[in-house]
C-alpha cells in the first residue's frame, strides 16, 4: 500500500508545525529550552532537569507537586495556542465556518506538546527507576497529566460559553431589524474579497475534529468575508481577556508570596514565566504586526531609561544599611584614607587582640595549631557539604576542630552552611541545650531556596516590582532577594537574623571564629571585605608596595567605607546573600555610595575563599610564627580538584576547534584552583614549609558524571550522595591527617 505523502503534508497538524518553523520560530526556541531543561542538555551543572523531574513543594515530593506542574504546563500550552491563534488563525479561514474553532485549532496543534509530554513522562519514570516503585512514578505521571487536563478543560469550558461560531452570527443577522441588504449564508464572496483570503490562507485538506476523527475541509467561497472576520475578531477578544485575567491572577499571587503555601514548585514557576513570555510576544505581534521588532526595541529602551530614576528603580538594597544618609564617597582619595599607616596600625592591633584571645584558650606551655577554613561556593550542594564536614570534624575531635579555628572565609553556598554551623556553636556555648552535630541542622542547610526565588520572579518581580516592605523601620523593595532571605530564615529558624555588629563581641572574645565575607564588586572587580571589625589590612597584599605605586588595591573594607551609613546594622543574612548573589537567580545589591557599588557573588573573584585566608595569614605571619605551631588550612570544596581532559575532546570539527580556546574561560573554578595553589606555595615560603599544612575535603560523587548540581535546590538522591561523600578514601585520609596534626601540637 502506497503512502499518500500529499495527504499527510496538507493535513492541518502538519501544516501547523510547518507554520511555526516558518513564522513562529521564536516560540519553538522556547519549546526547545523546555525540552533541553527536561533532558538535562541545558543547565545540567545547575540541576535544571531535576526541577522538572522531581519538583519539590513544602519540602516534599508528592503527586500534588506534579499536579501543580501539570497546571502550569497547561497554562503554558494554552498561552502558546492562544498566541499562535491570535497571529495565524486568519491563514486558515475554514476554522471560522465551524463550531468551536479554537478547540479544533488546539486539537490539531497538539502534535508538538504531545511529543514533549510523552518525553517528559518517560524522563520522570526513568529518573526514579531503581529508587521507587514503577507504580509510584507512573502515579506521578498521571498526576502531571491530571493537572494539564484540569487546566485545559477549564479553558475549554470558558471558550465553549463565550466563543460564538459563524452560525450564531448568521442567525443574529437574519433576526436583525437592520434595513441594509441582508447577508445570506449562501451568498458568495466577491472576487476581491475571495482573492484577499486566498492570498493569505494556507492550503489544508483535512483536519481532526473533537471526536479525533479526520474530516475534509469545506470551501469558504459561499460565506461573507465580514462574518468570517467577525468570528475571528470575537475569538481574539476572548483570548486577550483570558491573558489579562491570567496576569491579574499572577499579580494577586505575588501579593501572597510571603505565605509559604503559595510558593509553588520551581518548574511550575518556570513554565508560568514561559507562558507570560509567549503571551507578551503574541500580544505585541498581534497589535503591531510588521512593527513588532521596532516596538520591542522601543519597549526595552524605555524600560531601561525609566528604571534609572528612583521612582521606578528596581535596584535591590542591603537590609539594615541607611540609604537616606548621604552616600559614601567611593574614590581614590577615600581609599587612600582607609590605608593610611595610622588606620592600618589601629586595625591590625584590633585583629591581634582577637588572635591573643584565641591563643588564651590554650595552655601556655603548648603552641596550638591555628586552623583557617575556606568553604567553596556551589549553592546548596556547597552549603550541605560544608555543614557535613564541619559537623564530622567536630564530632571526631570532640569539638577541638572548632576550638582551633580562628577564621572562616569562602563563597556563596559554602558560607551559608558555615555561618549556620557557627551560630549553632555560639548558641551552645551561650548555654542553649542544642547539639550542633545533629542531622536535623544538616538537613536544614539543604532545604529548598529556589521555589521562593522563582515564584517571586514569576508573580512579583515582573508585574508588581514596586511593592515594598518595612525592615527595621526602613523601606525596601520586595523582590526575589527579599524572598531568598525570608526562605533562608524559615529554613534555619531565623537564628542568623541579626545585625552584623551582633557578632562583634563573640568574635572579639574568640568564642567563635571570625567570618570574613568577600563578595565581588561589579563596577571594578574588587572584593568587598565584610566583617564586624575594621579590616583595612585586607585591602591589598603589601601596603608598603602600594604606597610606592607598585600594587593597586584589589579590595574595599565595608566598615570603613559605609561607616556613616550604619555599616554595623547590616543584616547578617543580607551579607550572606550578597556573598551568594549568582546573576539572574538573585538580584545584584546596590550599596549607598557615589557611584553606587553593585555587588555580586564572591565566586567571581574567589570561589574557594582561599585568597581571603591567605591574605589574612600573610598579614599576621609574625604573630602566627611566634604564637602557634603552624597553620592548618582546611579547604571544603564542592568539586574534585584535578580534571583530566577526556578522550572525546580530541576530535572536533573546525568550528568547534575555532571556539575551543575560549572554553578555559568558562571553567572559573579550575583557574582559581591553579591561582590559589600558586599563592599557597608563596605563603609556604613566607611561613616555612614546616609551619603550614593544607587539608582538602572534596565532594566526590559516588556515580561518575552524576555530581550534585550547583543550585539552590537539591533532590533527595543528591543529598544522600553528598552526605556519603565524607567517607570516600580521599576524605578519610583528610580526616586522619587533621587528627594527626592536632595531636602533634608542641
Amino acid at each position: 500500500m502506497m503512502i499518500n505523502w500529499r495527504k499527510i503534508y496538507y493535513a492541518f497538524p502538519v501544516q501547523l508545525v510547518i507554520l511555526q518553523f516558518r513564522n513562529h520560530f521564536l516560540f519553538l526556541v522556547i519549546w526547545l529550552i523546555i525540552l533541553g531543561s527536561i533532558s538535562g542538555d541545558i543547565g545540567s551543572k545547575f540541576g535544571v532537569s531535576y526541577l522538572f523531574l522531581t519538583p519539590e513543594y513544602m519540602g516534599k515530593v508528592t503527586a500534588l507537586n506534579y499536579f501543580m506542574v501539570g497546571l502550569a504546563y497547561g497554562a503554558f500550552l494554552f498561552a502558546w495556542n492562544l498566541s499562535i491563534y491570535l497571529l495565524s488563525a486568519y491563514r486558515f479561514p475554514f476554522l471560522a465556518t465551524m463550531e468551536r474553532p479554537f478547540l479544533k485549532f488546539c486539537i490539531n496543534n497538539s502534535l508538538l506538546p504531545l511529543v514533549m509530554l510523552l518525553y517528559y513522562s518517560y524522563k520522570i519514570v526513568r529518573f526514579f527507576q531503581g529508587h521507587i516503585s514503577i507504580w509510584v512514578s507512573l502515579f506521578y505521571v498521571l498526576s502531571l497529566m491530571g493537572g494539564i487536563a484540569a487546566f485545559v478543560f477549564a479553558i475549554i469550558g470558558y471558550f465553549r460559553w463565550t466563543n460564538k461560531d459563524i452560525f450564531s452570527f448568521l442567525k443574529s443577522k437574519k433576526s436583525s431589524p437592520d434595513m441594509s441588504p441582508p447577508i445570506i449564508g449562501g451568498q458568495r464572496l466577491n472576487k476581491t474579497d475571495f482573492y484577499r483570503i486566498q492570498k493569505r490562507s494556507w492550503r489544508v485538506d483535512r483536519f481532526i475534529n473533537e471526536k479525533f476523527k479526520w474530516r475534509l475541509v469545506r470551501g469558504i467561497g459561499h460565506y461573507d468575508i465580514k462574518i468570517l472576520m467577525k468570528v475571528f475578531r470575537q475569538n481574539h477578544i476572548n483570548v486577550l481577556i483570558v491573558q489579562l485575567v491570567t496576569i491579574l491572577l499572577l499579580m494577586v499571587l505575588g501579593l501572597k508570596m510571603e505565605n509559604k503555601y503559595f510558593r509553588i514548585p520551581t518548574a511550575a514557576s518556570l513554565l508560568i514565566l514561559g507562558s507570560v513570555l509567549i503571551s507578551m510576544i503574541g500580544a505585541v505581534g498581534f497589535w503591531f504586526k510588521r512593527w513588532t521588532v521596532i516596538v520591542w526595541i522601543v519597549i526595552l529602551v524605555v524600560l531601561n531609561n525609566v528604571t534609572k530614576y528612583d521612582l521606578f528603580s528596581l535596584n535591590c538594597k542591603a537590609y539594615g544599611l541607611n540609604y537616606e544618609e548621604s552616600p559614601a564617597s567611593y574614590n581614590s582619595f577615600e581609599l587612600d584614607i582607609m590605608t593610611r599607616d595610622s588606620v592600618l596600625t589601629q586595625d591590625r592591633k584590633e585583629a591581634i587582640r582577637i588572635l591573643d584571645n584565641w591563643r588564651a584558650k590554650f595552655p601556655k606551655e603548648k603552641k596550638p595549631k591555628l586552623v583557617v577554613v575556606s568553604a567553596s561556593g556551589g549553592g546548596l550542594k556547597a552549603s550541605l557539604w560544608t555543614m557535613q564536614v564541619l559537623q564530622e570534624m567536630d564530632k571526631i575531635t570532640n569539638e577541638q576542630f572548632f576550638e582551633h579555628t580562628a577564621l572562616i572565609s569562602g563563597a556563596s553556598g559554602g558560607m551559608l552552611g558555615a555561618a549556620y554551623y557557627r551560630e549553632l556553636m555560639l548558641r551552645k556555648r551561650q548555654g542553649e541545650p542544642i547539639n550542633p552535630q545533629s542531622p536535623k541542622y544538616r538537613d536544614n542547610t539543604a532545604k529548598d531556596l529556589l521555589n521562593s526565588i522563582y515564584f517571586s520572579i514569576a508573580t512579583n518581580d515582573i508585574f508588581i516590582p514596586m511593592m515594598t516592605i518595612k525592615r527595621r523601620g526602613k523601606t525596601h523593595r520586595r523582590d526575589r532577594g527579599y524572598m531568598f532571605e525570608l526562605q533562608f530564615n524559615e529554613n534555619t529558624d531565623s537564628i542568623l537574623e541579626k545585625p552584623l555588629v551582633a557578632y562583634r563581641e563573640p568574635e572579639e572574645q574568640a568564642i567563635i571564629p571570625r567570618i570574613i565575607l568577600s563578595p565581588s564588586v561589579v563596577n571594578d572587580g574588587r572584593r568587598l571585605i565584610i566583617s564586624p571589625f575594621y579590616s583595612s589590612y585586607m585591602m591589598t597584599t603589601n601596603f608598603e608596595q602600594y604606597h610606592k605605586g607598585g600594587i593597586s588595591l584589589d579590595a574595599i573594607d565595608f566598615k570603613h567605607l559605609f561607616r556613616k551609613n550604619m555599616a554595623d546594622s547590616l543584616n547578617f543574612v543580607s551579607a550572606l546573600r550578597m556573598n551568594a548573589t549568582y546573576p539572574i537567580v538573585l538580584p545584584s545589591v546596590n550599596l549607598p555610595s557615589e557611584p553606587s557599588l553593585e555587588i555580586a557573588d564572591a565566586g567571581f573573584r574567589d570561589n574557594l575563599g582561599k585568597s581571603t585566608s591567605i591574605r589574612f595569614i600573610s598579614n599576621f605571619r609574625e604573630w602566627i610564627n611566634k604564637n602557634t605551631s603552624g597553620v592548618i588550612m582546611v579547604q571544603i570544596a564542592g568539586w574534585e580538584k584535578f580534571k583530566m581532559p577526556s578522550a572525546q575532546d580530541e576530535d572536533s570539527g573546525w568550528i568547534t576547534s575555532l571556539f575551543k580556546p575560549f572554553g578555559i574561560l568558562t571553567d572559573i573554578s579550575l583557574l582559581q584552583d591553579y591561582e590559589s595553589d600558586n599563592n599557597y606555595g608563596l605563603l609556604a615560603e613566607i611561613l616555612g614549609n614546616d609551619n603550614i599544612d593544607l587539608i582538602r575535603f572534596e565532594y566526590i560523587s559516588s556515580k561518575e558524571n552524576e555530581r550534585a548540581s550547583m543550585s539552590f535546590h537539591l533532590t533527595e538522591f543528591e543529598k544522600e550522595d553528598i552526605i556519603k561523600s565524607i567517607n570516600t578514601p580521599l576524605n578519610i585520609e583528610a580526616k586522619e591527617k587533621l587528627l594527626r596534626l592536632l595531636d602533634e601540637e608542641r
